[in-house]
């Protein structure tokens, strides 16, 4: 409760010690340090940001340590960590607030915003390696990927004539959410053409997030939609032929840095022959690169 205190007493952020509702909701969690699940889950189910698990080392003389982690629950990271040492019962309200004085510091490097909740951690394993686990916590909102998820983005994308059949000139954009547990939904839609190749779809994009670092973003999933591309050529004999393919369902892979995305999918279809007459399964290749923003 003095941490929350600490931190809490300047007004700039909402604090509470949740210790009991963290509890209940782990069911009675083993170890000394929270997963990176389960500090997603916590964030997920009791709306907290940011947790601040506090570790008593208990020594000789009554004396004791304190380490402070300051960690992201959203994003399963730590922010910043302080530890104090040789500390007693006169100095740790003092102790307290050097303490929420540097974790505060710590949230303002990150960027402003309000206070949204708060939690607490007690770890029974702790316990019986002679150690007392007791958290409390602060949390706030602010723009960046490692806040609380449900975020909204777009993707503006140019689609590179690089594969065969593919037009010089398409675009498509994509919109959607990215949830909690980082799942990802949008919508997308695009088109594009030239004197010979034309190319044009829209679908669904689902898949996973992962945060590679704070400016380096992974997305896995695939496209389940209609996508189609046609192509046409002259023979050297003067006869004309070409090619017209579709794409129901297939993976794609996203690497996105700042503002800016890469990415490449493989989208399986039928596909017919002109000239030909051949039929059967083809395939579509895409790569793109292009804008894309997050919040």
């Amino acid at each position: 409760n003095g941490l929350t205190s600490a931190l809490g007493g300047g007004g700039r952020f909402n604090t509470a010690n949740r210790t009991n509702d963290i509890n209940r909701l782990l069911g009675d969690p083993q170890g000394g340090n929270l997963s990176e699940r389960q500090m997603k889950n916590i964030a997920d189910q009791l709306g907290i940001h940011y947790l601040c698990i506090a570790k008593i080392n208990f020594g000789a003389g009554g004396s004791f340590g304190l380490e402070v982690q300051l960690v992201n629950a959203a994003a399963g990271k730590t922010v910043t960590t302080v530890n104090l040492q040789n500390l007693d019962r006169k100095t740790i309200a003092s102790s307290m607030l050097n303490i929420g004085r540097e974790l505060l510091a710590a949230l303002g490097d990150i960027g402003g915003g309000t206070a949204q909740a708060a939690g607490a951690v007690q770890t029974p394993a702790a316990a019986l390696a002679g150690r007392g686990h007791q958290a409390s916590g602060s949390a706030q909102t602010y723009k960046g990927r490692e806040a609380e998820r449900l975020n909204f983005y777009f993707t503006l994308r140019y689609i590179l004539p690089v594969t065969p059949g593919a037009p010089k000139w398409a675009i498509g954009g994509e919109t959607g959410y990215i949830w909690h547990n980082n799942f990802y939904l949008g919508i997308e839609g695009g088109g594009g053409g030239s004197s010979r190749n034309s190319t044009a779809g829209y679908g669904l994009n689902l898949g996973g997030v992962i945060d590679l670092s704070d400016d380096l973003q992974l997305a896995l999933g695939g496209f389940l939609g209609f996508w189609g591309e046609e192509s046409y050529r002259e023979n050297i004999d003067g006869t004309s032929g070409g090619h017209e393919k579709i794409g129901f369902v297939g993976p794609s892979v996203k690497l996105r840095w700042r503002f800016a995305e890469f990415s490449y999918r493989l989208l399986i279809g039928p596909k017919h022959e002109y000239g030909y007459g051949h039929a059967g399964g083809g395939f579509i290749n895409q790569f793109t690169s292009g804008f894309y923003f997050q919040w």
